[in-house]
């Protein structure tokens, strides 16, 4: 990875850190997929895993998703996001989801 893209990678880091964090403060924010493993090709999308401290709220998680697609025209970049409250995610029901196994193999804690 070049010089030119470490640094628009971690500035979009950032811009996604404050994005969420803005109207999340306590929210737990990890990057996972090709781009967390290091196996990302110029075109790859950037997957997230935000995690709420509270149960989940369809007026926060629109306001994160708006802010989110923000970032995307900001940055040229295709972003994904789920976005699951910290109980919800640590339960039994998603504990045997492999995608959960995967995340917690590879994420990348912000």
């Amino acid at each position: 990875m070049s010089v030119t893209e470490q640094v628009e990678k971690s500035e979009l880091l950032k811009q996604v850190k404050t994005a969420v964090l803005t109207l999340a403060p306590n929210a737990e924010i990890i990057l996972y997929g090709s781009r967390a493993r290091g196996t990302a090709r110029t075109n790859s999308d950037w997957d997230f895993l935000i995690l709420l401290p509270a149960s989940r709220d369809g007026t926060l998680e629109a306001q994160i998703q708006d802010r989110l697609y923000d970032v995307e025209l900001e940055t040229d970049t295709v972003l994904s996001s789920i976005i699951r409250s910290k109980q919800e995610w640590h339960s039994p029901r998603y504990a045997v989801l492999p995608l959960r196994q995967q995340i917690e193999q590879d994420g990348i804690h912000l």
